[in-house]
């Protein structure tokens, strides 16, 4: 039997792992072997690049191949697949950081924060969401930003309505209405985490984020998005929904936590960038649906802060 070592285990994974599960390979990847247990948790093991996650796990050294339908269970400290034996009993264990505050933070100071990001960024990919930001800005401060001069895919025509409509709503301060128009986005794309859902997701991370920086707490009702989530279970893949749904309660992949963390603060907007940039390396497109997503989500604050 082949050994292997996982170095760093999300707290989630973890839980998960030291109760005994079981189930099977979802799906396989270059980067990643997505693991569904018997209860239908979502689980992935990754190369030693792979963003760390509370459903993550890194592997020591090079990655491994598995096949969707392959069984796994987990046994003394190790998680069996195959003829491959992983040893987890001396990771790392990763938690999510917490943010912390000393006092609420104005929605004017990240309205200000997003004028001056927006101002310099550039979206490393431009299929997915990310060639929109220009777009989503434009729907606050028209007036300080160009029209969007890329011709866009069509993907990107397709949703580009739905998301105008969607951060017109949020500038109402209507989060019900706009999270029911991006009902019509959910799966859109390619690949096991479609850009729509990643859009999505980014937006949802943001608001709950900003609900709590700025002591909003009826922002972001967990009545609503709990239904809004059942909606949209059957809509795309399981693993999408699964991170969809971290999103929702401010779970994510470190490198987002950093830039939404920068956005709230007084980190430079050169390193703000540099921060989105580090997030938009993950997946082809994923990273730049996050960060287009996170936008449209603080543009909130615009409401709240009754800025102009």
């Amino acid at each position: 039997m082949k050994l292997l070592e996982i170095t760093h285990l999300g707290e989630y994974a973890q839980r998960i792992l030291q109760t005994g599960a079981s189930g099977k390979v979802l799906a396989s990847v270059s980067s990643a072997i997505y693991l569904s247990t018997a209860q239908d948790e979502i689980l992935w093991l990754g190369s030693e690049n792979v963003p760390l996650h509370r459903r993550g796990m890194r592997l020591k050294g090079a990655s491994m191949a598995a096949v969707a339908g392959w069984p796994f269970r987990t046994e003394r400290g190790a998680l069996l697949l195959s003829d491959r034996r992983v040893e987890f009993s001396n990771a790392h264990t990763w938690q999510a950081p917490a943010f912390s505050f000393k006092k609420p933070v104005p929605p004017t100071l990240i309205s200000e924060r997003l004028l001056a990001f927006c101002g310099s960024y550039k979206p490393r990919h431009t299929e997915g969401f990310g060639a929109l930001v220009n777009t989503i800005i434009r729907r606050a401060w028209p007036d300080r930003f160009a029209l969007q001069t890329s011709q866009p895919n069509r993907m990107q025509t397709y949703a580009r309505p739905t998301i105008e409509v969607l951060v017109d709503k949020l500038l109402a301060g209507d989060v019900h209405g706009a999270l029911r128009a991006g009902e019509r986005i959910i799966g859109l794309g390619p690949g096991l985490t479609p850009s729509g859902d990643d859009y999505l997701g980014g937006l949802l991370f943001a608001i709950c984020h900003f609900s709590q920086a700025c002591e909003i707490q009826e922002s972001l009702p967990e009545d609503l998005i709990q239904t809004w989530l059942a909606r949209a279970k059957g809509k795309t893949h399981p693993i999408s929904y699964a991170l969809l749904a971290d999103h929702a309660s401010g779970y994510g992949a470190e490198e987002l936590y950093r830039f939404v963390f920068a956005l709230f603060s007084q980190t430079s907007i050169e390193d703000t960038i540099e921060y989105a940039s580090n997030l938009e390396l993950i997946g082809s497109t994923t990273g730049s649906d996050l960060v287009a997503g996170v936008i449209s989500g603080l543009l909130f604050s615009v409401y709240e802060g009754g800025s102009d």
